[in-house]
């Protein structure tokens, strides 16, 4: 549902009306039930199909008083950010040469913007690297915050995923992984973040809601599959690893109940979506999807 109603803001945004909506008077209806003559039908133009959406990556806020997304129509792309009610854009940032990886919000107040950089290397390792950054913007005092670490790490801080943002016990805590592999707990106020665990093979954090750390996907360095080490508080750790190094493990997330990791598993055979328990490290039967596209 909160989809849905994004997507009719944008479409408001973006100067169409949403799905449904009457037309004005002179435009198929005359506004008071009367018919109006038939016009003609108009061609379309055969490059708009090849035209990006005018408004992509939507988010909503907790509450649902703001929207984020991502402008790209009418020149240089660009993040706004619209008070809901009215409709009334606060502020939009510009993205220059960044590219957008996801827009995700803290809270109804600050925005958590991760982009792709370019950045050149000097020196032996000469050469254009890309970087994913993220940004911390506070809609009430315009401010952009970027992450960094609290010690000497990579070029500028990169950092390794899209962040994590967990209601806990102890408060808001936001997550991301940090240049060097390890998990940081971020400070929304300064970008700093400070290292609370590292894998040390580059592997993909995934966090319970209480913000513990259930699970961490990654590479067997040595075997060349993939490994997915498990979490079990009062109790040893497991280690699930695939069977050969021609496969690739996908992590998607949490199932509904938060009692499992949702998989496939890319190898030789069609893909197959599978549940692992993080009670015992068990793959399930592949899940039943739909037969035909699910439509929204």
């Amino acid at each position: 549902a909160r989809w849905v109603v994004a997507a009719g803001l944008a479409a408001g945004l973006a100067g169409s009306p949403p799905a449904g909506a009457s037309g004005p008077a002179g435009s198929g209806g005359t506004g008071n039930g009367a018919a109006s003559p038939a016009t003609p039908a108009v061609r379309p133009d055969p490059a708009a199909f090849g035209r990006a959406p005018a408004i992509d990556a939507l988010a909503l806020s907790p509450s649902g008083a703001r929207l984020a997304f991502l402008a790209t129509g009418g020149g240089e792309p660009a993040v706004g950010v619209m008070q809901v009610a009215g409709r009334q854009v606060l502020d939009r940032l510009a993205l220059g040469e960044r590219r957008l990886v996801g827009l995700d919000w803290a809270d109804d107040d600050r925005l958590l913007v991760t982009t792709y950089e370019n950045e050149w290397l000097p020196g032996g390792s000469a050469g254009l690297r890309a970087y994913m950054r993220l940004q911390i913007y506070d809609v009430r005092t315009r401010r952009l915050v970027p992450f960094r670490t609290d010690r000497a790490a990579g070029p500028r801080d990169a950092v390794g995923q899209r962040p994590v943002v967990r209601r806990t016990a102890e408060g808001l805590r936001v997550y991301v992984r940090g240049p060097a592999g390890g998990l940081h707990l971020v400070s929304l106020d300064t970008g700093v973040g400070r290292e609370i665990e590292n894998a040390d093979d580059g592997g993909q954090y995934f966090l319970d809601a209480g913000g513990r750390v259930a699970a961490v996907a990654s590479l067997d360095p040595v075997a060349r599959a993939w490994r997915v080490l498990i979490r079990r508080p009062g109790a040893a750790d497991l280690v699930r690893r695939g069977d050969s190094a021609v496969d690739l493990l996908v992590v998607h997330g949490f199932d509904a109940a938060g009692a499992a990791l949702i998989v496939s598993e890319e190898g030789a055979d069609a893909r197959q979506f599978r549940t692992l328990s993080l009670a015992d490290g068990a793959l399930g039967a592949p899940l039943a999807l739909p037969d035909e596209p699910v439509s929204f």
